[in-house]
């Protein structure tokens, strides 16, 4: 198995153009879900938690497997 991010499939009530934008860039980096889980993305702690919903997403694809 090679856990390259070969694709996404995204939805939401707000907008969500920075996510698609990143998910874009790690398929074209060839990045791995190790990677993404472990990405420095954008982070503002007064507005946001520590990690970001695409780190998350990462996390939760390692536990899977």
């Amino acid at each position: 198995m090679s856990r390259k991010i070969l694709g996404a499939q995204v939805q939401a009530d707000f907008d969500i153009k920075h996510i698609v934008d990143t998910i874009s860039i790690c398929i074209q980096q060839q990045m791995t879900i190790d990677e993404l889980a472990f990405s420095d993305l954008f982070y503002q702690p007064q507005f946001n938690q520590p990690y970001h919903l695409l780190n998350i997403v990462g996390m939760r694809a390692l536990e899977r497997r």
